[in-house]
């Protein structure tokens, strides 16, 4: 019964809004935030945890992406490179805490990043499960950037979902293309990257790794690499992105950052977010929900307010603030045994 384990934090924490475990594949950490804010939005709870959890290395799991092909047979994870051959699958769990705008501004939380919209997307009627739909994906970017009201000319990092298979960084790259434009001469290309060449792909944790990813890229100033892209995928030229092998100061003055995840099967998820101007404020008098030059942001990843007793967060189980994921992927996108006994089969 999966939903015990929402059930059991709800508990021990004495939270009383809707406590339930969602299936979306490897989108389910972003839908889990989409489905959060929609309950902030509604003024149906005041604070929200949404995450993923993925602590599954056991013998069928493994030979189950074996038999499908997925796993890289040499080894190694290298989102966006030429060379990419497939993905190699890490533990992982990843939480966020989410409130509204104001309410974290109120009270003093140190806020490290705000969501400014999010989408969600089927692929609809499509040829196979294994190949994604660029269209479906599309949708989910448009309609996230729709809510968010802004440009999607403006982003300066997006956390792809990358899981570096051959099938699936064609279409993400595609589906980049389409919604943030092609590359244009002499103009300064957005950062692209994907956390599952560090840790591997946590499947129902990813989208929360790559959440926190870039809620802290955008409050530290920091774009991160990627690794293992040593040789980029030729379509990487077509887009407006390009891959960092090394990390560089993020100077620009909104840092606004994008989060991708895929699901198996055709379910597609994608959050705007975007740095604080002050990351902590000070606490106003007013409760409404509108931000910077009267947006309305859905909510705000807020945190223990500097200086504040530790107590605190060891209350909440150290949730108080987008958590790094803990994963084991064999260290650095190196897979350990994957369990079947041999080396995977052929590709298809």
């Amino acid at each position: 019964m999966p939903n015990l384990l929402a059930s059991r934090i709800a508990n021990r924490l004495d939270l009383q809004g809707s406590a339930y475990t969602l299936d979306a594949a490897c989108a389910s950490a972003l839908v889990a935030v989409d489905h959060a804010c929609r309950e902030l939005a509604d003024g149906r709870s005041d604070l929200s945890l949404a995450g993923g959890v993925h602590l599954c290395h056991d013998l069928v799991f493994w030979s189950v992406f074996c038999q499908l092909g997925a796993l890289s047979r040499t080894q190694a994870i290298r989102p966006f490179d030429r060379r990419a051959d497939g993905l190699l699958m890490g533990e992982g769990i990843g939480m966020t805490v989410l409130k509204r705008l104001a309410d974290a501004r109120r009270d003093g939380d140190r806020i490290y990043a705000v969501i400014r919209g999010t989408g969600v997307a089927s692929d609809g009627r499509d040829l196979s499960l294994m190949l994604p739909r660029v269209d479906g994906q599309v949708l989910a970017l448009t309609r996230a950037w729709q809510m968010a009201g802004l440009e999607p000319g403006t982003v300066g990092l997006v956390e792809a979902h990358g899981t570096a298979t051959p099938a699936g960084d064609a279409a993400e790259l595609e589906t980049l293309r389409r919604v943030f434009g092609p590359s244009q001469p002499g103009a300064e290309r957005a950062v692209l990257g994907s956390v599952k060449s560090m840790i591997g792909h946590t499947m129902p944790a990813a989208g929360a790794a790559g959440l926190i990813k870039a809620a802290l890229a955008a409050y530290h100033g920091v774009r991160p690499p990627s690794l293992h892209c040593e040789e980029p995928n030729p379509a990487i030229e077509a887009t407006r992105f390009r891959v960092l092998a090394q990390a560089e100061p993020w100077e620009a003055g909104h840092r606004r950052a994008a989060v991708n995840a895929f699901g198996f099967g055709g379910i597609n998820a994608h959050v705007v977010l975007e740095a604080h101007p002050e990351g902590r404020a000070s606490r106003p008098e007013s409760r409404g929900c509108g931000g910077p030059g009267g947006a309305a942001p859905r909510g705000a990843f807020p945190g223990r307010p500097p200086g504040s007793p530790r107590r605190r967060p060891q209350r909440w189980g150290g949730a108080l603030a987008p958590r790094r994921v803990r994963a084991d992927a064999g260290q650095a996108g190196r897979r350990p045994g994957h369990g079947g006994g041999g080396p995977c089969p052929p590709w298809p």
